[in-house]
């Protein structure tokens, strides 16, 4: 495996071990609380964006960088879970 490969795999592997780890575990706890009570609306819209647009420009690249694109899709599906849960739960003491 070549230095490219190996960081690559590497970054890709911590990348899906965040946002498959961190996010959802935001995810269950927002909806057993059914309160969105202390999440950053900024936060994670921009959150969510950077996700969408890593993904994307992996997808456009030629060739497509399955690295940008594996590492990033898990991460725009749960922070706009997340984003919904706000939407959802997100009462008058809710910070925005």
């Amino acid at each position: 495996m070549d230095t490219e490969t190996f960081a690559g795999t590497a970054a890709l592997g911590a990348s899906i071990l965040l946002t498959c780890v961190g996010l959802p575990s935001q995810i269950i706890k927002t909806f057993r609380t059914k309160s969105a009570s202390g999440l950053s609306v900024p936060m994670m819209t921009i959150s969510f964006l950077t996700y969408i647009a890593w993904g994307v420009y992996g997808a456009v690249k030629t060739p497509w960088d399955t690295f940008l694109i594996f590492a990033n899709v898990p991460g725009a599906i749960f922070s706009g879970i997340v984003l919904l849960l706000i939407a959802k739960y997100r009462s008058g003491s809710a910070d925005s």
